[in-house]
């Protein structure tokens, strides 16, 4: 074994001197054997052609002889190489087109699968399979979860050895004279060891800095320990400054913790003692219908399965809500695996994007398949006579299949700085949803993937060029002589016709795919809100807790003479302030109960506090009664005002006026309704506006809220009249997402919007593809009836004629793919429901606007080939044959 390795390590190094050796000594015994013909009496050419005939192609027998002295595939592949590499410098055009084809096919599904890879990879918490998501559900949806009932679950609950609770939240941070706000997390004490999370500096939260009364402490993140903090080796011990209050830091979390819910990065978190304190509504632990929390995360006992502590907290939910008669024994809890909580509502638009990385990765294959193809059989000449001289038709085929992978080698190195730009974009692009996952990048997975792939590229390429070689027919090639490519050219377009169809078929799917969600997206841009949204700019601010105390008269003044001064700029047609902004997300529910409806059960409905002039500023139309301004001052007896959807869904048949309800939270004392507005849609993609209660700012003071400003000129042309007005009452408190309700209309379809663009960019990039492999198929069919053209040409036929024939062959090729494409996504069309809003999978509008587009790229593609045969001169045409 190891005397034959180095024999063909010798016969590769002296490659050049063994083939000369070789041709010597097929001389020296042709020579002899004609020598030995002549004297038997065969005059001298015919013994010389005899010995020839008798030792068979020189080609055969120096591949042969080679072989024997040790020559072997390394040799072969390396001479492979060379001569692909020599075939593909010699058509410069043609290489570029081919390379930068699949490196765009290479580099965009490279890109896609770094995304899903990165979106879809395990959560990094030890025995991630074991946690679970709790939440509330009301009505079907998920909601958050109170405080009581969580701690009924965690004492009840059997199926989980712990459980722990958390919350979003943000806090204005103070540090080195700057203040600015950053994201935090109010939580368990045990959540970081129900994890498994490590500190990277000092410890974790301790059982006993959960309870009312505790020290204020908090464990950073890395990110923040080392940007706002100093990186300071004592940093345990130390304090924090958040919304005035002094925090004790007891721990560093490590940078690769990624906390479950939110849309960026962590910077704090906190225990859920400071939320012991009691506030002008009650403290958050004691109120039940107050679901302050996002949901709580439990890690299931081993053997126990999500379904299982499933119908275990049903049962313990009824019994809490049957030990409470204020809670409605409809209301459930809903378990589901942490990994589908946290990746759920993004895992179907992660898999569709795939999907349609996938599919342009098939048409620039099927592209760059049939450059290869009409390449090969360009070459048809070439390859009958090497097959003359005695080279094995399995030989051909690896010689096509050596010169896609070297062209696929080429694309792919292309194809990684293709991916790494892509990814670069990304973020900035990408919405909220998709940003919680961190930034995708190149790393050894997705380089590997890449490396894969752009050999499973090169494999595709070469097939089908590899089948057409070996398929070459030696006798008609030579006997046609001079015209054998053109005419071999002619026939073989045909196997091409597959792939030109196929990428038709393909960029029509992804065509359709993009129009009808874009028609959905018009849909949600423009339709009916009850409200009017543009031109209204806002912005949101935190007043610190220590100057401004939650509920106190000096928070409602602040926002009341905020709105004033915005109210004296002549710019400026109406100003408000409000907690829940509509469009953003941003959501308020409370229980409801009609004061004298004995019996009913509580119903839930959505909670806004205004100020004065809300209703006015988004232009809602009242229906009945009046505004609460003037009734709305601290003091006053509490009103408030519903929506009409409560009135039909609570009140039906009854004059809502005058009606008392009893809120959840929003004030103790029951309210009178003093008035009806219309109905607006306060989420993005609401199907059925929802009932709404409006309480008056002044009656429930709240630190955080939003102001509104209707202004006169261009979007954010009183951006900066805003900033003064506050920065004039208070220069501490600054305003934050300052931005316009229409921003929020977009940020709020940020996933459909998403989804469209990108569909829009891969059907764009294949159909390009796809116009480019009917233009060159087509023109490498025109080029082959050239001498059938001249000579019509010469018979009478005008240039129209010849570039009608080109046209219809043109759209011959075309049309299939173009209705294979329509059928194939009236097949699969239903698999984009979950994205439209008031649009059919199978809208007709937008598929005709996807057919028509096509079939526009299609007629250009083909114009230019057949403006070059109408333009053929028979002398030329017939003079080259």
């Amino acid at each position: 074994m190891l005397r034959r390795l180095i024999a063909r390590l010798r016969a590769w190094r002296h490659e050049e001197d063994l083939f000369r050796d070789l041709a010597e000594e097929r001389e020296f015994h042709i020579a002899a054997r004609a020598a030995e013909l002549a004297r038997r009496g065969m005059n001298a050419a015919d013994a010389q052609a005899a010995a020839r005939r008798r030792f068979g192609p020189a080609l055969r027998q120096q591949e042969l002889g080679y072989e024997a002295r040790g020559g072997g595939p390394l040799a072969d592949i390396t001479a492979d190489v060379r001569l692909a590499v020599r075939i593909l410098c010699k058509t410069p055009a043609r290489t570029a087109a081919l390379v930068a084809t699949a490196a765009l096919g290479i580099g965009i599904n490279t890109a896609g699968f770094s995304i899903v890879a990165r979106a879809l990879h395990p959560l990094p918490y030890a025995q991630a399979s074991e946690l679970v998501a709790i939440h509330q559900v009301s009505k079907g949806a998920e909601e958050g979860v109170s405080y009581p009932n969580f701690e009924d679950w965690r004492a009840a609950g059997r199926s989980f050895q712990q459980m722990a609770i958390y919350a979003p939240d943000t806090a204005m941070l103070t540090a080195g004279g700057e203040a600015r706000r950053i994201t935090g997390a109010v939580v368990s004490a045990n959540l970081f060891h129900l994890l498994g999370v490590t500190a990277l500096r000092g410890r974790l939260f301790a059982d006993a800095e959960d309870a009312p009364g505790s020290p204020r402490v908090a464990i950073v993140s890395d990110r923040l320990w080392r940007s706002a903090l100093g990186g300071r080796e004592d940093v345990a011990g130390s304090s924090l400054t958040l919304d005035g209050e002094r925090y004790r830091i007891v721990g560093v979390i490590p940078a690769a913790l990624a906390f479950p819910v939110a849309e960026g990065p962590v910077d704090y978190w906190t225990t859920v003692a400071v939320d012991a304190t009691a506030g002008p509504w009650g403290s958050i632990r004691k109120s039940r219908g107050y679901p302050r929390y996002a949901a709580a995360i439990a890690r299931l006992r081993p053997g126990v399965t999500p379904a299982r502590a499933q119908a275990e907290m049903g049962a313990i939910a009824t019994a809490v809500a049957l030990a409470n008669p204020g809670l409605d024994l409809k209301e459930g809890v809903r378990v589901a695996a942490l990994s589908d909580a946290v990746t759920g509502s993004v895992r179907y638009l992660y898999r569709t994007l795939y999907a349609a990385v996938f599919c342009v990765f098939a048409v620039a294959c099927a592209n760059a398949a049939t450059l290869l193809l009409l390449g090969s059989l360009a070459r048809g000449r070439e390859f009958a006579l090497r097959a003359a001289f005695g080279a094995r038709p399995l030989r051909l085929v690896r010689q096509s299949l050596v010169e896609s992978l070297v062209a696929a080698l080429a694309a792919g190195a292309v194809a990684i700085a293709v991916a790494g730009a892509l990814l670069s974009l990304l973020p900035r692009v990408a919405p909220p949803e998709l940003a919680r996952f961190g930034a995708a990048h190149m790393d050894g997975l997705t380089l590997v993937y890449a490396c894969g792939l752009t050999i499973l590229a090169g494999l595709l390429l070469g097939a089908l060029p590899a089948a057409a070689a070996r398929r070459q027919d030696l006798t008609s090639v030579l006997k046609e002589g001079g015209r054998a490519g053109a005419r071999s050219l002619g026939r073989g377009v045909r196997p091409g016709a597959l792939l030109i169809a196929a990428q038709i078929a393909v960029s029509m799917v992804l065509s359709c795919a993009a129009a009808t969600l874009t028609g959905s997206f018009w849909h949600i841009l423009h339709r009916p809100r009850g409200f009017d949204p543009h031109g209204v700019l806002t912005a949101t601010l935190s007043l610190p807790t220590v100057s401004y105390p939650p509920g106190s008269q000096k928070t409602a003044q602040f926002y009341t003479r905020v709105v004033q001064e915005l109210g004296r700029s002549p710019e400026v047609i109406a100003a408000s302030a409000a907690q829940s902004l509509p469009l953003s997300g941003q959501n308020n529910s409370t229980r409801v109960d009609v004061v004298g409806d004995a019996g009913r059960g509580k119903p839930t409905a959505g909670l806004r506090f205004v100020a004065p002039a809300y209703f006015e500023t988004l232009r809602i139309p009242l229906v009945a009664g009046e505004y609460p301004d003037a009734r709305g001052r601290r003091g006053d007896p509490p009103v408030a005002v519903v929506n009409q959807a409560f009135v039909r869904r609570f009140l039906p048949g009854r004059n809502p006026l005058g009606v008392r309800l009893a809120l959840g939270w929003g004030g103790d004392a029951p309210k009178t309704v003093v008035g009806v507005v219309g109905d607006i849609y306060h989420d993005a993609l609401s199907s059925q506006p929802a009932p709404e209660v409006y309480v008056p700012l002044a009656q429930f003071p709240l630190n955080d809220m939003a102001l509104l400003v209707r202004q006169r000129g261009l979007a954010g042309s009183v951006a900066g009249e805003l900033r003064a007005a506050v920065r004039r009452l208070d220069p501490s408190v600054q305003l934050e997402n300052v931005r316009t309700l229409d921003d929020y209309l977009l940020l709020s379809a940020g996933p459909q919007r998403f989804l469209m663009w990108m569909l829009a960019m891969f059907a764009a990039a294949t159909l390009f593809l796809a116009a480019i492999g009917l233009y060159g198929a087509l023109s490498y069919a025109a080029a082959a009836r050239r001498h059938e053209f001249g000579v019509r040409v010469a018979l009478g036929s005008n240039g129209w004629g010849i570039a009608r024939t080109v046209l219809r062959e043109g759209l011959g090729l075309a049309l299939p793919g173009l209705v294979a494409g329509l059928l194939l996504f009236a097949a699969g069309g239903r698999l984009l429901g979950q994205w439209l809003y008031e649009t059919r999978p199978l809208d007709l509008a937008s598929l005709a606007a996807a057919a028509a587009l096509m079939l526009v790229t299609a007629i250009a593609a083909c114009l230019l080939p057949a403006r070059r045969a109408a333009r053929i001169s028979p002398v030329v045409s017939l003079r080259a044959q």
